[in-house]
């Protein structure tokens, strides 16, 4: 991981549809540093989270991830760079319920070819990190909704260093809940000089945490 490099690089990027246009939109992310996404719906959020997985090329502009525009990837060199760089956490914690705990926050090193006994160290490690050390053997059918989005955060977590972003991870969430994960996110990315944090969210209470804001709906509109 070349962490030498600018975490996250979004500069005058730019996407036209049919019916609206997204941008220009500026912004960095540095190592260790947290900055929150927002703006109504339709502004953009997502465009900007598909330009840096490389899902959606800009029609101008530059999107990149340590340095590398995943756009100009090929979809196998893409697919291995996410995996070994970017974790994410969404509005619903995509968990596998065939796995306890442990396993889906261990899940991220194993592919990565971590041994499983380490992998799982590293795990029960996390798990206590974001206060759930006491429930690494429990089956996810048994969580509740707060307690599986802070096993998805275990989870994107787990690896030491990488870019996290997170869309909505609070959405579903009441109010303690949400407060509880998105300080979760952002004190676990702000202590680490090696990870980095995009957060998207509607929370202005959860967007106040991160260490900036960038505002979609101040992005002067091109149609």
């Amino acid at each position: 991981m070349n962490v030498g490099s600018t975490a996250v690089e979004v500069d005058a990027c730019i996407s036209e549809f049919a019916d609206q246009a997204v941008g220009p939109v500026s912004f960095q992310i540095g190592w260790g540093e947290t900055v929150a996404l927002v703006g109504p719906s339709g502004s953009g959020k997502s465009t900007v989270f598909r330009w840096l997985r490389g899902e959606l090329k800009p029609s101008f502009g530059r999107a990149a991830l340590m340095g590398t525009e995943l756009g100009g990837l090929s979809v196998r060199k893409r697919s291995k760079f996410v995996q070994e760089n970017l974790s994410g956490v969404d509005q619903s914690p995509l968990l596998l319920p065939e796995l306890d705990v442990l396993e889906n926050t261990a899940l991220p090193l194993m592919l990565d070819g971590v041994r499983a006994d380490s992998a799982f160290d590293q795990a029960k490690l996390t798990l206590k990190e974001v206060g759930l050390g006491e429930l690494a053997s429990r089956d996810l059918r048994t969580l509740s909704g707060g307690q599986s989005q802070r096993v998805a955060v275990a989870r994107a977590l787990v690896r030491p260093a990488g870019v996290v972003l997170a869309d909505e991870p609070t959405a579903a969430l009441d109010r303690a809940n949400a407060d509880r994960v998105g300080r979760l996110l952002v004190d676990q990315v702000s202590t680490n000089p090696h990870r980095a944090l995009l957060l998207a969210t509607h929370d202005l209470a959860v967007a106040a945490l991160c260490d900036r804001v960038v505002d979609l709906a101040m992005v002067p509109s091109l149609r």
